[in-house]
């Protein structure tokens, strides 16, 4: 089986969106912590939450083919090293220089 482009192009498209849904969360849940009467019950609410999306979309993608697997996973993980050098404190980013 060949994967087209277009294909691909909708497993970054979904990629990006399970992106968008998981770091969004994780940017609510981090807002909402300190003020949560249960942080704890908040915080692994939403991480099961955010996880579950994120598996459920990423299996449905991996059963069509592996190469879309691949699309779908690239913009979760860039996503992840931008918000990671965007968001790091002033200090982390002098060490790593």
């Amino acid at each position: 089986m060949e994967v087209g482009i277009a294909q691909l192009a909708g497993a970054v498209a979904a990629g990006a969106a399970v992106s968008a849904l998981y770091f969004g969360g994780l940017w609510l849940t981090v807002r909402r912590v300190p003020t949560s009467p249960r942080p704890h019950l908040l915080a692994f609410g939403s991480f099961a939450v955010r996880a579950a999306a994120v598996v459920a979309v990423m299996v449905l993608i991996a059963r069509a083919h592996w190469q879309l697997l691949v699309a779908a996973m690239a913009p979760f993980v860039v996503a992840r090293m931008v918000l990671i050098r965007r968001l790091a404190p002033p200090a982390a980013d002098e060490e790593r220089a």
